[in-house]
């Protein structure tokens, strides 16, 4: 339907919105970045290479607490695999001159555009485990309340304008 479409554009929108602020920051803070949106099989959006470490970065955008956040099946083991298995998987797509002595985390960054707000979750596999699983859905993906995210504590909150 015309209304289904639209909404679905609208999300998509509303997720590039999300990408652009966190892309943003990320230059700021001096970070080269790999952009992975393109290649859904990477499991992460971007890939940043910042003075002091490596980032793997999944971004989801919400308007509100009574968003959803949606989380693919790759998305998932992606947050939930070893750092190291991770970065062999993005190598295959781009030449990270990945040097182990770097530490590196996997990162969700959560963009609230009614707040202008990004909550910023450091390796958020555990934190996140008990919501996943509660909201399980036909095991392709896995869709959280963003309120229900609102109970654990992020490791950091960006305000943006």
């Amino acid at each position: 339907s015309l209304l289904g479409l639209e909404g679905a554009k609208a999300i998509l929108e509303q997720g590039k919105e999300g990408e652009t602020v966190v892309k943003k920051l990320l230059e700021e803070e001096g970070c080269h970045i790999y952009d992975f949106r393109d290649i859904p099989m990477a499991g992460v959006d971007y890939v940043a290479m910042c003075h002091h470490e490596t980032k793997l970065i999944e971004v989801k955008t919400v308007t509100g607490p009574r968003s959803n956040i949606h989380i693919t099946q790759i998305e998932w083991q992606t947050l939930c695999a070893s750092k190291d298995s991770i970065l062999r998987k993005i190598t295959r797509y781009v030449d990270l001159n990945y040097r182990s002595r770097v530490k590196n985390h996997m990162y969700l960054y959560v963009v609230d555009v009614a707040e202008k707000a990004v909550k910023i979750y450091q390796n958020p596999c555990e934190a996140l485990r008990s919501l996943v699983h509660k909201h399980e859905y036909q095991q392709v993906k896995y869709i959280v309340p963003y309120s229900e995210l609102l109970t654990i504590t992020p490791t950091e909150v960006v305000h943006y304008d």
